[in-house]
């Protein structure tokens, strides 16, 4: 993951921060939190001695200007429209500390950037992991879900190469082992953000500025820093 997300790499090591969704600390003491809406996934971080909060980021439990920073990766491009995508980004910059930074990273619409196809579309391309079979729509397991679902307005997305449309649906199905009904495919929403889209919606945030901006293998990415209160 590190050869992947070099910039978060380099996010941690600027603040100090362990591998982690959020870091915060009282006193001399600190310590990192992980924030999860799934009870399976907060399970699996229970069963490791991890600390967790179950919750999404419409609604984080804790006080106003609590953690030193934050990092939210693939999380606001699922939420399905975007009054609740920038509630979202409000909240992150809601609990961190005045001066504390967000990290937020997002899908993007522009998959080949400057001629590089992102890392995603390059283990596309080569066909290397099992789960792609999952996204076919001629998957049995796909054909079933997709036979089974109410009618919907938005596409389901199968062609894996490049994204003819910001909204759609994506058959998914976990690779994760504590998974439940694991070989069962689901439809996730996405948003893929194109180029600006994600400044333009932060710069919309009171309290904060936008302190880096830029792309990383298939995703965009912005730095928020929260201003003094």
């Amino acid at each position: 993951l590190v050869d992947i997300f070099v910039r978060v790499f380099h996010f941690i090591q600027s603040g100090q921060i362990v591998l982690a969704t959020v870091h915060t600390s009282y006193g001399c003491c600190s310590f990192q939190i992980g924030l999860d809406r799934s009870f399976e996934l907060c399970k699996i971080c229970y069963e490791k001695n991890l600390n967790i909060i179950q919750a999404d980021c419409l609604f984080i439990p804790v006080a106003d200007c609590r953690f030193d920073a934050i990092i939210c990766i693939a999380v606001i491009h699922h939420f399905a429209d975007e009054e609740r995508r920038f509630r979202a980004l409000c909240e992150l910059v809601r609990v961190v500390k005045p001066g504390g930074k967000v990290l937020v990273y997002v899908w993007a619409f522009e998959q080949l950037k400057e001629h590089q196809p992102s890392v995603y579309l390059q283990s596309i391309m080569a066909k290397k992991h099992d789960s792609v079979q999952s996204f076919n729509e001629s998957s049995p397991s796909t054909s079933q879900m997709l036979s089974d679902m109410q009618p919907s307005s938005l596409p389901v997305f199968s062609k894996m190469n490049s994204f003819e449309q910001q909204d759609f649906l994506l058959p998914w199905k976990s690779s994760c082992a504590y998974a439940s009904h694991s070989s069962r495919s689901v439809l996730r929403y996405y948003h893929v953000y194109k180029e600006n889209e994600l400044e333009t919606a932060c710069a919309l945030i009171r309290g904060c500025t936008i302190y880096d901006r830029f792309y990383e293998q298939g995703n965009w990415a912005v730095v928020l820093q929260k201003n003094a209160c």
